[in-house]
């Protein structure tokens, strides 16, 4: 499936009837991060994935409080709960204190509140380091790994020997319907 994930980086003028023309078949839109940071254009953007018939998800920036950011991610994305239909993904590429229970907290919390697991979304070197407990592979993971093709990302450490769910292998992709760079 190919897909991109979009922020408010991408603005507010996307014409998802353009990027799905493009061949784009799923968007995964920011919508939090940390307590305090909504993505300024989340419900438009959700709209217009909706509206276009784009397959829907959503994912948060992690920044180490575990259950406190899973219910601010969760009350953001409630309102499309049934929309959905990619797991919710935590974004986790920033070294925070006891990381693996805060994270492993966030996904019991979203399974909790929404009844799904979510996806786990790292790059490939930051995950081999540091993302290091085992109860952490019973989830779907999408690594970034740019430049290389999707069977030769660096699976490090307990992602050794997993299948990957998906691969972001570039942060310059261009797709009709947005002006700029794009994850692809």
């Amino acid at each position: 499936m190919k897909g991109i994930d979009i922020s408010s980086y991408q603005g507010n003028n996307i014409n998802f009837n353009s990027v799905k023309a493009d061949g784009i078949e799923a968007v995964i839109v920011k919508a939090t991060e940390s307590t305090t940071y909504t993505n300024m254009y989340f419900d438009s953007h959700t709209q217009g994935v909706i509206n276009a018939g784009l397959k829907l998800g959503f994912y948060h920036f992690f920044r180490g409080n575990g259950i406190a950011e899973a219910d601010y991610f969760c009350n953001t994305i409630a309102p499309y709960k049934d929309k959905m239909t990619i797991k919710p993904v935590i974004d986790v590429e920033v070294l925070v204190a006891d990381i693996n229970n805060q994270v492993l907290a966030f996904i019991n919390r979203v399974k909790e509140r929404l009844g799904v697991d979510c996806a786990i979304y790292s790059g490939a070197y930051f995950a081999g380091d540091y993302l290091t407990d085992n109860r952490l592979t019973q989830y779907a993971f999408w690594i970034a790994h740019y430049g290389v093709a999707s069977n030769q990302v660096a699976k490090r450490g307990i992602w050794s020997n997993i299948d990957i769910a998906g691969h972001q292998y570039s942060s310059e992709g261009s797709v009709s319907g947005i002006s700029g760079n794009v994850d692809m």
